[in-house]
Order: C-alpha cells, then structure tokens, then sequence
C-alpha cells in the first residue's frame, strides 16, 4: 500500500487492486476505518479482504433514506435490516455504508471504543438522524465529548443545487430560527441568479448539527472531495443517475 498525505488532516491510500482515505483524527485513536474510492468496483468482499482487521463481524443495511439507526447486532450479513445508522453494541464489529453525493460519517469514541457509521444525505439531516444516532451512543455508555468524527467525501457546495423548500427542510430543526440570509452568512448556502434555488454545503450543515450536538469541533474532520467533480474517483447519483456506491467502514475496538 502506498499512502499519500492529500491535506486537511487526511490520507489517501492506494495499490493496483484498490484505494480509499483514511481520516487522521480517527487514525490518531486507533479506529480502523477506511473511505472507499470507486476504484474498488462498489464490490464489498475485495473491500473486506484488503482491510479485514481481527476478524470483525460484518454490519451493514439496505439503506432508504431515512433517520432509522439500529444497534449493530441486528442487522448481519444472513439478516439485513432496513436504516440509515449503524453503532456498535459489541466489540469488534466493522459497520458498513455506502453513499454516492450523500456524507459517510463514521464516529468513534475514543475512550470507550464505540463507533458509529451514518449515511447523511439532506432527508436524513432533515429527519434529525445525526441527533438520533449520538442519542443511540449516550445511551451505550459514550459522553459526547469523547466523540470523534468524520465527514468523509460527498458532494460540494458548488455542485448541489437544492430548491427552497428542502433548503428550509434541512435547517427546520436547528435551534434557532434560521432565515435564507442567516443561512448564507454562516455559509451553509449560496443563491443562485434562478427563482428559489440555492447552493446546499451539506457537510458544514452536518458538522453544525454535531456541534450542536455537544461534539467539540476540534474532534470533528471534514474531508473535502467532491463526489460529482471526481469522477476518476467516485461514483455521483446526480452525475450519473445510477445504482453504483462507494463504501465506508469503521470497527469498534477494546479499550484497555
């Protein structure tokens, strides 16, 4: 494996067969953990034999969009259940996810080693999953200021273009009030020169629902690629309009 530093607190790792990025802040703890690139063919058993770490057990979902996360023990490879959210409840379990313009985010808890994996596009963040899924780790055992989180690739401010109404949708269930030009000054949007569209930064929007979550921002690494601009990288369902999808995974670990 070759790796490459690519900035902003990131790594990007490749071989011939495969290739993905690794967040620097959740490597710092321990966590293994990986954003895959397309170049791994959206083929989740060549993805499990390069990373495969102490023989975890496998979790992930038949995701839908929603704001539904469930404790990983139930839903396995035999039995895959319907959500959006995935943490551990055991040691050792390596959450899966798969998203193409929507955010990977993969949390972990660096004092007791739970970890989270949540497929965030705008209807998830609108439906308050991110609330739901630290709410599912308080209830584990994990204090919100031991949480470290990644946002890995999705698609950029410059190329989302959302109407009003799911603009209004996403920011409905923030704590305050928030006006189109309130929006624009915190940067969470751009307008546009067409009639009630605006340009939606979906990861800043669920960076700022984490913090609002108690997580302290120093503990939270936002990755820059772009889905939809590369295309040498990653599949985009706004570029392309197809089924194909990327992974992400992180593995709860024991902590002595």
């Amino acid at each position: 494996m070759n790796e490459i530093d690519s900035g902003n607190d990131w790594v990007f790792v490749k071989n011939k067969e495969i290739s993905y990025l690794e967040s620097k802040l959740l490597k710092q703890f321990n966590f293994p953990h990986a954003f895959f690139t397309y170049r791994s063919k959206n083929n989740l058993p060549q993805e499990l034999n390069v990373i495969n770490k102490n023989s975890p057990s496998i979790h992930f979902l038949k995701q839908i969009h929603s704001n539904k996360v469930f404790q990983a023990s139930y839903s396995e490879i035999e039995s895959i259940i319907t959500g959006d959210g995935l943490i551990s409840d055991k040691k050792n379990q390596s959450l899966w996810i798969y998203s193409a313009d929507c955010i990977p985010l993969l949390i972990g808890d660096k004092k007791r080693g739970n970890v989270a994996a949540i497929h965030c596009g705008w209807k998830g963040l609108s439906q308050n999953i991110i609330k739901n899924t630290i709410k599912l780790l308080s209830k584990n055992g994990s204090r919100r200021e031991d949480l470290v989180a990644a946002l890995g690739p999705a698609i950029s401010a410059k190329k989302y273009e959302v109407s009003k109404d799911i603009f209004y949708r996403v920011c409905k269930n923030f704590l305050e009030v928030v006006s189109i030009n309130d929006a624009e000054s915190r940067g969470w949007i751009s307008t546009l020169k067409k009639k009630d569209k605006f340009l939606l930064d979906l990861r800043l929007i669920a960076k700022t629902q984490l913090i609002e979550e108690n997580l302290k921002e120093k503990l939270i690494s936002v990755n820059q690629n772009c889905t939809y601009s590369e295309k040498h990288l990653f599949k985009s369902w706004r570029r392309e309009k197809d089924k194909l999808r990327q992974w992400s995974f992180i593995q709860s670990i024991k902590r002595k």
